[in-house]
């Protein structure tokens, strides 16, 4: 069955996420996304997650104030210990390999995208309509920012758009578009 790709490591670019309610340090962080991907099943409800373990992903960004910044790189996804999927971006921009874990969090029923930023632990939340085949993203952060986001999935390509927000006024645009590397 092919796996689709929702999330990646560039959200974090530009979006930093307090992220209070997951209790993992950045140490943790760290050894799960270095962790040798293995074949351990996924847990009921993250096995419902799609990802690609081989894909390209184009990012867009629209400032408010006319500047555009687009990327395009190259994202693999692998399984650790049937709790968490780790993505690695490998950022033209940043020339460095960046990593994001996706977990499934039962007390507030919903997915959580984490990264670490320095030392911190960020991320944000993801809810997903595995029928629809769509989700919704939001976070919080730093000085007045908030992330508003929908997307939408097949088999063939994922696509999601989020409007970031700077004290209420809209401050930039994201696009975001998946698709699988065929070898």
């Amino acid at each position: 069955m092919k796996r689709i790709l929702l999330f990646l490591p560039f959200l974090f670019l530009s979006s930093i996420t307090a992220f209070s309610q997951e209790q993992m340090s950045a140490e943790t962080f760290n050894q799960i996304a270095s962790a040798p991907g293995d074949n351990m099943p996924l847990s009921d409800k993250l096995a419902a997650f799609p990802f690609w373990t081989n894909s390209e992903v184009n990012v867009f960004l629209k400032y408010e104030d006319g500047r555009t910044f687009k990327e395009d790189d190259v994202q693999t996804a692998k399984t650790v210990n049937g709790k968490y999927i780790v993505f690695t971006t490998e950022s033209q921009f940043y020339k460095k390999p960046m990593n994001s874990i996706v977990m499934y969090v039962e007390k507030v029923s919903a997915f959580k995208n984490l990264a670490v930023y320095g030392n911190t632990i960020v991320g944000g939340t993801v809810v997903l309509d595995s029928e629809k085949k769509t989700y919704k993203t939001s976070s919080a952060y730093g000085d007045g920012f908030t992330e508003v986001g929908n997307g939408s999935y097949s088999d063939k390509e994922s696509s999601e758009r989020t409007l970031v927000y700077k004290n209420g006024a809209l401050f930039m645009t994201r696009e975001v578009k998946s698709k699988p590397l065929i070898k």
